[in-house]
């Protein structure tokens, strides 16, 4: 069972909070904010993907994760499918930025 967790965008000073967990979330956050959940998977260096991370993968693809209908999709597949893990423990993308810190990564300003 994966972990339950976000990570927070904070609006009104435009910079990304400390992962929290849902039991902070329920117990009143009141700031204005956005946040991306956890998937419950990390990158080939061991970082944790969220909802928003823009990717790299394997094939030197580009794109960001979203969460649609239940699923975490990156490329319009869903990311599960996207990560390889071979014996040896590597995973074929990499977490370069996110589409609030990062957007030109994706062609936004």
């Amino acid at each position: 069972m994966r972990e339950i967790k976000f990570r927070v965008w904070y609006k009104k000073e435009e910079r990304m909070l400390e992962p929290v967990n849902i039991e902070d979330i329920s117990s009143g956050f009141t700031r204005p904010c956005v946040f991306l959940q956890y998937t419950g998977l990390k990158d080939k260096n061991g970082k944790e993907i969220y909802e928003g991370d823009i990717i790299k993968t394997i094939e030197n693809l580009v794109d960001k994760v979203a969460f649609i209908d239940g699923s975490f999709l990156l490329c319009d597949e869903p990311l599960y499918a996207q990560i390889q893990y071979p014996d040896d423990g590597y995973c074929g993308v990499e977490v370069i930025g996110n589409i609030y810190e990062n957007p030109e990564l994706l062609g936004g300003v």
